[in-house]
């Protein structure tokens, strides 16, 4: 369990980077501005309650925390995986995937 925790928190550190430098790169690349970047925030925001609350409750009512919490963990290395596989193949410098999915 300490492992899927230290992954978690691995993830939530990067998440909150991201929060913090979208603002930035959102106004540099697409010119947003602060009322334009607090509405992609809270339309993500949004997106998120009702994915957590209709979809994430009821299997963690199923299966038990620790299984979701485990599923969830590979499954978001597997996503991650494919992305930068996939991104690596445009670029061809990466080729070894760390699972397959």
């Amino acid at each position: 369990m300490r492992r899927v925790l230290t992954v978690d928190f691995v993830y939530w550190f990067s998440f909150a980077i991201f929060q913090t430098t979208f603002a930035l790169f959102a106004a540099r690349r697409f010119g947003f501005d602060v009322s334009r970047t607090g509405h992609f925030f809270a339309g993500f925001g949004l997106l998120g309650a009702v994915i957590q609350g209709g979809f994430v409750r009821p299997i963690v009512k199923r299966t038990g925390d620790k299984p979701s919490k485990v599923w969830a963990v590979r499954w978001g290395q597997c996503g991650a995986t494919r992305r930068f596989s996939a991104t690596a193949k445009a670029r061809r410098s990466f080729q070894a995937p760390f699972v397959s999915c």
